[in-house]
Formats: structure tokens, sequence, C-alpha cells
């Protein structure tokens, strides 16, 4: 078993998509959105391997150093996209293993480190796989 602990933010900060296909044209343009950031990070025991606090405290610093401050309206993440957005926090954060990114808490690009294990579990299935089928 696995246990994560997880922060959120949220930041009214915009985007915008210049290789839209046309029939989505209207997303090459900045557009706002609220941002919804969660982060999730696996502890070692239950009692504060990892203080929220922190976790999110992190998070909206990695956040500040990646967005564009304007004059003339919210910040801008620029061209990237949520899972970029998210990859990019993941990063920055090596403690972390799951960034969650929405667009108004609709749309929500999710990216997952696998652990070493998993990768281990999964190689040794494909491998299991390829036995059966050279059989």
């Amino acid at each position: 078993m696995e246990v994560f602990v997880t922060a959120k933010t949220e930041l009214l900060a915009t985007h915008k998509w210049p290789g839209a296909p046309p029939h989505r044209a209207y997303l090459s343009n900045l557009h706002a959105h609220v941002f919804i950031i969660e982060v999730s990070a696996p502890v070692e025991h239950k009692d504060r391997d990892v203080e929220f606090h922190d976790l999110r405290y992190n998070l909206e610093h990695v956040i500040s150093s990646m967005v564009s401050y304007r004059t003339d309206g919210p910040p801008t993440f620029g061209d990237k996209s949520c899972e970029q957005i998210g990859s990019e926090i993941l990063k920055h954060m090596p403690s972390v293993r799951i960034a969650a990114v929405s667009e108004d808490g609709i749309d929500i690009g999710f990216i997952h480190l696998l652990s070493a294990l998993a990768i281990l579990l999964q190689d040794s299935r494909m491998v299991c796989l390829l036995g059966r089928l050279a059989l």
C-alpha cells in the first residue's frame, strides 16, 4: 500500500494554444482559467512525514516561478498546456509523484511518475507476456 499527502492551490491565470486546430481557434488567444493545481507526495509513515503546509508552500513557490506576471491582466503560463505545467512542477518538486492541473475544475491534465517498483513490475509483466508470445 502506498500512502500520499496532497496539497492544492488555485490561481487565476491565462494560457494559449498557438497550434490549435481551426475548430478550436479561440484557444490560440490568451484566455483565462482558474487553474486548480494539486500535487501528491508519498509518505513513509502516517504522522506528518510531509507537512501539508510545507508541500503547499513549495507548490506555490514553484508556480510563482513558472508564470509571467503582467501589468495588463492576470499572470500567464504562456503556451503551456495543463500537462506541461504539471510536468514542470514535477521537475522542480522531486518528492512529488503526482501532479494534476485543471482548468476551472473541469478538464484535468494528470501526470503520475511511476515508482521504481511499479516500473519493475510493469517490466516483469512485459517480459512474461513476451515470453508467452515466444512459446
